[in-house]
């Protein structure tokens, strides 16, 4: 047996002494032939080697040790400085400012009460719900609030997005002030969008109507247009909750319960009264939904008229009209306003709370069927009506069908103008051969009788 055979078998007997828990000793192993224990320790030396690489592969990757996470306290204090505030604009309970976030340097408004009333309960807490409501509103259509708190000198303010852009009552005024200089599909398109904005609008309060919130003062000033497409309502200062019954007990929404409210407050103020439903107008104080509805409806009016539904000498004057549902008609002011457009702002602002949209939802749902030419809940429509609301809905598919029928009616009148002259031309053969069969039978004739004279 050669050296290398030798070496590979001692080399097999290592292997199995390994396997088994019991490595041999090579100057034992190779006890009879010494010289050959160096040429086998470089092979166990590269076989340990070739072991520990395929070790290396198969064995797993080592555990990661999850990041600590930081124990959040149980409390903490944020503080943020607010600098450069500049006056934006004033109301009967605020006023708001324009400043600059130092912490997260960007533009924030900051709305404070104003000092003449901020001593008083009645106003502090009323104020103070109007932060809490407005902050506890989760919806695109709300302004988002970012704290609140209490100056030095004891007033209370609340610190919110800051929007630019205009009022929902600039985008009124802009639309009826140029109605005559556009063209057509400019006018269209401008009654359009603030038909669009509007719709967005009903369905913000929608929304505060299923979390218990009625605004109560619901008009264009207290609309605010973003220079993004943004819709918000803003200024819920007169806010209250109700208790929300059937369509409005929604189950992912919970009824929001103002924390800071008292039994008085909230129900100090009265609203706008051009923008009042009859039973706020009436001076009742547990107003529902309908309330709000019957004032989306008065801002709808606007739109379409770009007048107030309800005008007077004064106040007692307007208020007793509202409550009489005195007023004209959007299309007895201008008859190019279309009749269901007119019939959902006449349904919103009916006298009675029962005959209005059962939700603000139900509302936008009816514009946005007017806006896509869908006949809409409100409006009666004759059967010719809605046949043609019908067929101006999927007029593309009556165009292609109609293109259909002519291109069918025209190739059958072909194929039949084919037919009748193929038919004309063989009955033109026929007629042309048995001629000229009657030709030759006469000649053959002939020929027979000359033949046998």
């Amino acid at each position: 047996m050669s050296d290398e055979s030798r070496i590979d078998e001692l080399l097999d007997l290592w292997e199995e002494s390994v396997e088994n828990g019991n490595e041999i000793d090579l100057n034992e192993l190779c006890s009879d032939e010494p010289q050959l224990i160096k040429p086998l320790q470089s092979k166990i030396d590269a076989l340990k080697r070739m072991n520990s690489c395929f070790e290396a592969f198969e064995k797993p990757p080592a555990p990661v040790r999850p990041a600590r996470i930081a124990r959040a306290p149980k409390s903490i204090d944020v503080n943020s400085k607010l600098h450069d505030l500049d006056l934006h604009d004033r109301g009967g309970l605020g006023a708001v400012y324009k400043a600059n976030d130092e912490e997260l340097h960007r533009e924030v408004a900051v709305k404070f009460l104003n000092s003449n009333i901020a001593q008083k309960e009645e106003y502090r807490d009323r104020f103070l719900q109007e932060a809490e409501i407005t902050g506890r509103l989760d919806h695109p259509g709300v302004v988002p609030v970012y704290a609140c708190g209490e100056s030095e000198a004891g007033h209370p303010f609340y610190v919110m997005r800051f929007i630019r852009g205009d009022t929902y009552d600039d985008g009124i005024r802009d639309y009826h002030r140029n109605k005559l200089t556009r063209s057509y599909p400019e006018r269209q398109l401008a009654r359009q969008k603030l038909l669009v904005q509007l719709a967005s609008v009903c369905k913000t309060i929608g929304y505060s109507h299923t979390r218990g919130i009625v605004h109560r003062d619901i008009k264009p000033k207290n609309i605010m247009l973003g220079k993004y497409g943004e819709t918000l309502v803003v200024d819920w200062g007169l806010a209250i909750p109700f208790q929300r019954e059937g369509q409005f007990r929604v189950l992912d929404e919970k009824t929001l319960v103002p924390q800071s409210s008292k039994e008085s407050s909230g129900r100090e103020g009265e609203g706008t009264p051009v923008f009042m439903s009859p039973e706020q107008a009436a001076g009742k104080q547990d107003l529902g939904p309908a309330s709000d509805i019957y004032s989306l409806g008065v801002v709808l009016y606007r739109v379409l008229t770009g007048k107030f539904a309800f005008d007077g000498d004064s106040p007692v004057a307007i208020r007793t009209a509202i409550m009489k549902g005195d007023f004209m008609a959007p299309r007895q002011i201008d008859r190019s306003i279309p009749a269901d457009l007119e019939a959902i702002c006449l349904k919103a602002m009916s006298l009675l709370p029962t005959d209005r949209y059962p939700t603000a939802l139900d509302m936008a749902e009816d514009i946005e069927n007017f806006l896509a030419d869908v006949p809409v809940n409100a409006h009666r429509y004759s059967l010719a009506q809605r046949t043609g609301k019908f067929i101006q809905q999927y007029q593309s598919q009556f165009i292609t069908l109609l293109v259909t029928a002519i291109g069918l009616t025209m190739a059958s009148m072909f194929v039949s103008a084919s037919f009748y002259n193929s038919k004309q031309k063989v009955t033109e053969s026929l007629i042309t051969a048995r001629i000229s069969q009657v030709d030759t039978l006469n000649m053959t004739c002939r020929m027979t009788a000359k033949s046998i004279r």
